[in-house]
């Protein structure tokens, strides 16, 4: 690919967010970057990866920390910030990538070759696909679908400026559970194709 593509993919969780992005991944021959921007960071630091991922995409707890200037005790923004940092220097490498949550929506936006997108559906079309593909009981898929959510809006609001799943803050979102992952994946990719390449 000649031009530099970066897709920020933002996700209800449930919603096939992950899957659509893994799709995607192989429709344009670019990697994906999720939970592996942290154990990529933990190599590069030399520090066990189980010490970092407990704060990836965690509200930052107010009662326990400080910050004073551009600098916070908070493990939770030690770690984004981390994450941040790597994320915006594989952008400057003029790398394509596809990079899911992590604020990318609004970190990224500047780049020309950068599309956000939004995933969602609707909460029994999420408890539905939870319980098929995580093997969950309706009440634990509920939990945690109210649980992370909450946790992800958290995490983005405090970053950003715009709110996560503001449809006014990404280019397209979609909803997967209504069309499904398969066309979800033709429709992105149509738009894609439409708007950068």
């Amino acid at each position: 690919m000649d031009k530099q593509l970066i897709i920020s993919i933002g996700r209800e969780y449930g919603s096939g967010g992950l899957e659509i992005a893994e799709r995607l991944s192989e429709i344009f021959d670019i990697p994906v970057y999720d939970k592996n921007i942290i154990e990529n960071i933990a190599a590069e630091k030399g520090v066990p990866e189980e010490s970092l991922a407990k704060y990836v995409e965690a509200p930052r707890k107010l009662l326990f920390s400080r910050s004073i200037g551009s600098h916070s005790n908070s493990p939770e923004e030690v770690v984004a910030d981390m994450e941040f940092s790597y994320i915006k220097e594989l952008a400057a490498s003029g790398k394509s990538f596809i990079v899911v949550g992590r604020c990318s929506d609004e970190l990224l936006r500047d780049y020309p070759g950068f599309v956000s997108i939004f995933v969602w559906a609707e909460w029994v079309k999420r408890i539905e696909r939870l319980v098929l593909t995580e093997g969950y009981e309706v009440d634990e898929a509920e939990r945690k679908m109210k649980k992370i959510d909450k946790e992800r809006k958290a995490y983005h609001d405090f970053f950003c400026e715009s709110d996560w799943g503001e449809r006014s803050s990404y280019d397209l979102c979609i909803n997967a559970g209504k069309i499904g992952i398969d066309k979800a994946v033709e429709v992105i990719e149509n738009y894609i194709r439409t708007v950068v390449l």
